[in-house]
């Protein structure tokens, strides 16, 4: 799990099912793009929203746009997130991107170079790289 900033992490399946140390590490909901939940349930107190995105060219470029949408929702009402899939290589890395770069006000090439930096598992698929770069341009043109 990594901090991209005080109120957003990325991580993997594994970081999603360890309940105590997100909520030690200040962490109050999450925001799933797998299509099963992890192995250990989330804690109770934790909101959950599930966005179920494809890690390859099949997925719906709509959905992830909803993820993105999902995620800057969140980070507006200041609610400490982790955004997962199953690796954290790709579809949270997309994801966390397009919100970063909504947030920042920067092409999302920009905060995907900063996410990559900043959380080495990074290896988005090109597809996932496009439907969230163009998701992020008409999340601005609305």
């Amino acid at each position: 799990m990594t901090p991209l900033a005080s109120d957003l992490y990325v991580g993997d399946a594994l970081d999603a099912a360890r309940g105590d140390a997100l909520v030690a590490t200040g962490i109050e909901g999450v925001l799933r793009l797998t299509h099963s939940p992890p192995d250990e349930p989330y804690p109770e107190s934790f909101r959950v929203d599930v966005v179920e995105l494809i890690d390859g060219p099949q997925n719906d470029p709509d959905a992830t746009r909803r993820a993105i949408v999902t995620l800057c929702d969140r980070l507006e009402t200041d609610q400490t997130t982790l955004v997962h899939c199953s690796a954290g290589a790709s579809r949270s890395v997309c994801v966390a991107a397009g919100a970063l770069a909504c947030r920042r006000g920067e092409p999302f090439a920009d905060a995907l170079e900063d996410v990559r930096n900043t959380h080495p598992p990074s290896q988005p698929h090109p597809s996932l790289v496009d439907h969230a770069e163009r998701a992020v341009e008409r999340l601005r043109a609305d």
